[in-house]
């Protein structure tokens, strides 16, 4: 505090006095210096402890949302693998259906042309029952010529007739059953032509829906993976502004010892 006034002596006595303006005024840039550093150091180490608390509250914060990400991710992932477990199954359920119906088409189509051969036998057999019945009115025909030798054929002749009668009709009952079996068999073959391009889009949508539920449960699986190591790495952040809000404190501490020591000195 004491000013240092020049002298001049010409001798030592003025060359340690020009020395202590020297040092005095060295000595008050330093302690000016320390103790603006000081207070700096004190501001910034408090700041840097408010900051690096934030970032550390921010983290933990930020560690906890990952983690109910993370968990509802994990109930989706295993929702959407349970899809894609669904839609492989369904997947071979329809392939095996579509199996079953072209079977079934090859079976419908074989009992209608198997009936329709039934049907043209019968035609055939009604043809021969014509033949039969017009060969027993010509052996009538001939048995009433013949007069009492004949009467024994035209009891044969009429029996003949009647069950070419019997054969006929009977014939004609099948014919009918067959043409209603033959339209049943086409109104099947119909409907299976209707339901197998159907079925067989269903099969090609399972397919891609099975393709994209895959696709989605790896992409889920990355994106776990993903969530995973930033909620590792958050922590680490949290973590390491914990660390660095104890270092500001130390430092700012360290700080205030300087200033105290410095405050000794008055400027």
């Amino acid at each position: 505090t004491i000013t240092i006034k020049p002298v001049k002596t010409g001798d030592e006595i003025e060359t340690l006095n020009e020395n202590m303006i020297k040092m005095q005024t060295s000595l008050f840039s330093t302690i000016s210096a320390i103790s603006q550093t000081a207070k700096l150091l004190q501001a910034a180490s408090g700041e840097m402890s408010r900051s690096s608390m934030m970032l550390s509250d921010g983290a933990n914060k930020q560690a906890a949302a990952l983690e109910e990400i993370s968990s509802s991710l994990e109930e989706m992932t295993a929702n959407i693998h349970q899809n894609t477990e669904n839609s492989v199954k369904t997947d071979k359920l329809i392939e095996h259906t579509d199996k079953f119906v072209n079977q079934i088409a090859d079976e419908a189509t074989e009992s209608m042309n198997a009936t329709k051969k039934i049907a043209i036998s019968i035609n055939n057999i009604n043809a021969l029952v014509n033949q039969t019945n017009i060969l027993s009115l010509n052996a009538s025909v001939e048995a009433a010529r013949a007069g009492n030798q004949g009467r024994g054929f035209a009891v044969v002749a009429k029996e003949v007739g009647r069950l070419a009668d019997q054969t006929k009709s009977t014939a004609t009952g099948i014919t009918d059953i067959a043409r209603k079996s033959i339209a049943g068999a086409e109104n099947i073959n119909n409907l299976l032509d209707m339901v197998t391009p159907q079925l067989h889009q269903v099969v090609t949508l399972v397919k891609e829906i099975t393709s994209a539920s895959t696709e989605q449960g790896t992409g889920a699986d990355q994106i776990n993976l993903a969530i995973g190591d930033l909620n590792r790495v958050t922590q680490e952040t949290a973590a390491n502004a914990e660390e660095i809000a104890a270092n500001a404190q130390e430092l700012s501490g360290t700080a205030t010892k300087m200033d105290e020591m410095v405050r000794k000195f008055k400027l």
